[in-house]
């Protein structure tokens, strides 16, 4: 399952199934190809040249706008400046920027917002939209975009969109827990660049609070010393609450709910995001086991670039491929 990373009232994230990624020593996704096979070139530092952005012209009367990046999508939109014809189609096609040869992408939704009679959860305007997916994270791709309106000629884009990079692995742990220590102390003590590393055990906690941010560079991490090993359990509520942090890794470890199922009261959640902060940012929930909750990940207000990569709900059956959202 793949989430859309901007987000505004509540989502949840239960037992993710996803795409293989090149990050966990697996395949890359099938649409996104080996770079060197496509016809990459090394510059002399060793990195892939992708080469200069072909000059295709431009789209007289549409504005090209990107959404926020994900590991695996481009997600975008072309706003008219002036009229088109609700008949007008955009084609689009995509190739990696070290490539030469291009692939068909779905054509663009026409967003007609007179359809549109209440409740979005964004006013809708008039454009063209759409996603391409099943990409590789950190890699330049060159979008084609064409319109064909009625009585007037083709008009040609290319545009070039890098996806999100997955966070690097943690440097040397800075601080360190065991099941002795007050895990909150040690959480509210982590600064940017932060690595707090908790030693294998079971942490019997009441609500954790994340409330402190790293940067863009130097972002916090909280990591288990083995995924099976440390255990943080809450009896009930929420174990993990993030209260208006940003730049944040939270990884391999396991999140253990109250194992009762209480239907839709949904009183045992493994993280929450606090509905009090607008606009947290740049989170990340890697390589986590998740049991013993009613719901796994929720947001209750706007979150972006929210990333819940290679998960397990063990209480639910598993596939082997990871998952990015």
């Amino acid at each position: 399952m793949l989430y859309r990373t901007t987000l505004l009232g509540v989502m949840v994230l239960l037992g993710c199934q996803g795409i293989a990624s090149s990050v966990d020593g697996g395949a890359a996704p099938a649409d996104a190809g080996s770079a060197l096979d496509a016809g990459g070139v090394l510059d002399a530092g060793g990195a892939l040249d992708a080469g200069p952005l072909l000059d295709a012209g431009v789209l007289s009367r549409l504005s090209f706008a990107l959404e926020k990046e994900t590991p695996e999508h481009i997600a975008f939109y072309l706003k008219p400046s002036a009229a088109i014809g609700r008949t007008a189609k955009v084609a689009v096609r995509y190739k990696l920027a070290t490539a030469a040869a291009w692939r068909i992408g779905h054509p663009l939704l026409r967003i007609d917002p007179g359809a549109v009679t209440s409740g979005a959860p964004e006013t809708p305007v008039d454009s063209f939209a759409g996603t391409i997916f099943d990409l590789a994270p950190g890699t330049a791709y060159d979008v084609e975009l064409t319109l064909t309106e009625n009585g007037r000629a083709d008009e040609r884009q290319i545009e070039r969109v890098t996806t999100r990079a997955l966070p690097p692995a943690a440097s040397a742990a800075t601080i360190s827990a065991t099941p002795a220590d007050d895990l909150q102390a040690k959480l509210d003590s982590l600064t940017a660049g932060g690595v707090l590393e908790l030693a294998d055990g079971l942490y019997t906690v009441g609500t954790l609070v994340l409330r402190r941010s790293g940067t863009e560079q130097q972002k916090i991490f909280i990591r288990g010393r083995s995924r099976a090993g440390v255990v943080v359990k809450a009896a009930m509520g929420v174990v993990f609450q993030v209260q208006d942090a940003s730049h944040v890794v939270l990884e391999n470890l396991t999140i253990q709910g109250s194992g009762i199922d209480s239907g839709t009261n949904a009183s045992s959640i493994a993280v929450s995001f606090w509905a009090g902060a607008a606009g947290q940012d740049d989170l990340t929930f890697r390589q986590l086991d998740i049991r013993g909750v009613d719901m796994g990940i929720v947001a209750w207000a706007r979150t972006s670039r929210l990333l819940v990569y290679d998960p397990r709900d063990a209480d639910r059956p598993q596939g082997d491929a990871p998952s990015v959202a």
